[in-house]
């Protein structure tokens, strides 16, 4: 079995070959080399299939954190008011705090975008809200937050769809 260090390297080795063999199949499929819509996001397509749609996701118990994630969505949904982009907060883990109305420093901020933007939604992962309850933790959630699903897989749902991710 190798060592650990050695893993290491050859993982590191793969990865730009890897990246490389994907950029020379997409040349060699004819489709064009289009950078993503915004800096620092991660999209699986950005073929012209809603890639202003923006997918945000935080799991992570931090009043600046959420605080970020709350600017960085509000700042999505103003600067393409006039084209139509959809905007998704998804919580899970401690995350979930965020659109907990119990719990969340931001509920006010929270209700009051959903308020502004009819483009906005906020989804609550379904299998946090299961562990918490099975803890013995009563849930409950800020009106309209959205909960049907674990939020991977509706973060993949997105990808699929040519969204566009933040991991805040």
């Amino acid at each position: 079995m190798p060592s650990k260090p050695r893993s290491i390297a050859a993982g590191m080795l793969i990865l730009p070959l890897g990246f490389l063999a994907g950029w020379a199949g997409h040349s060699l499929l004819g489709l064009p080399h289009a950078p993503l819509p915004v800096k620092d996001g991660i999209s699986l397509s950005d073929h012209g299939r809603d890639h202003l749609n923006t997918v945000f996701h935080i799991d992570v118990d931090d009043k600046s954190a959420m605080e970020d994630v709350l600017d960085r969505a509000e700042a999505i949904l103003a600067a393409y008011a006039d084209q139509n982009v959809r905007v998704e907060v998804v919580a899970n883990a401690a995350g979930l705090g965020l659109l907990r109305a119990d719990t969340s420093p931001f509920a006010p901020r929270v209700r009051e975008m959903m308020d502004e933007y009819e483009n906005l939604v906020f989804v609550a992962c379904a299998n946090t809200i299961s562990r918490l309850k099975e803890q013995g933790v009563n849930v409950f959630l800020i009106d309209r937050t959205h909960s049907k699903e674990t939020a991977i897989d509706h973060i993949v749902e997105r990808l699929r769809g040519g969204w566009t991710y933040f991991k805040i």
